[in-house]
């Protein structure tokens, strides 16, 4: 399986050697980055990601997808404030992406990751709050001291 990736890989670089603008160019550039995701090279991965938004505009096909696959990558590398920030600009500039949820609940989980507990909480309450707004349904589990329940500081030994 990794012989395929390498040729796969490679003859997507021999893509963007030889054809540089073409839309094919476009299409081998974001393919290296998931051929780096799938082999867990996030770093590759990243950079490939990095390099496609980049080079290509904003209404491309693959932009959309490759911000996410570039805040996954930067997540899996531990690069939890990067992948915030590329969460937050998923969310912001394409609000009816399909991978927003996941993303606004990734970039809770960066916040505990780092151990910001108090940025976790309030971002899991700004979410209830808005989902419940959403429901019109009453408003008991905007309650802080509900969600301090759900969300527990992990123990020290």
């Amino acid at each position: 399986m990794l012989q395929e990736y390498q040729v796969s890989n490679d003859l997507f670089q021999n893509i963007l050697t030889y054809y540089p603008n073409t839309p094919d160019a476009e299409n081998a550039r974001f393919w290296k980055g998931l051929i780096a995701m799938e082999q867990q090279d996030y770093q590759g991965a990243a950079q490939e990601f990095e390099t496609f938004l980049k080079e290509y505009p904003k209404d491309s096909d693959l932009y959309q997808e490759a911000l996410w696959q570039l805040g996954e990558a930067l997540y899996a590398s531990n690069q939890f404030e990067s992948a915030r920030t590329m969460y937050e600009r998923l969310i912001e500039q394409f609000p009816e992406n399909s991978h927003v949820k996941i993303a606004g609940a990734k970039l809770r989980k960066t916040y505990y990751q780092e151990g910001s507990y108090d940025k976790a909480l309030q971002a899991w309450s700004n979410v209830i709050q808005g989902h419940f707004r959403r429901m019109r349904l009453p408003l008991i589990a905007q309650n802080n001291l509900y969600w301090k329940r759900i969300i527990k500081k992990p123990r020290r030994r």
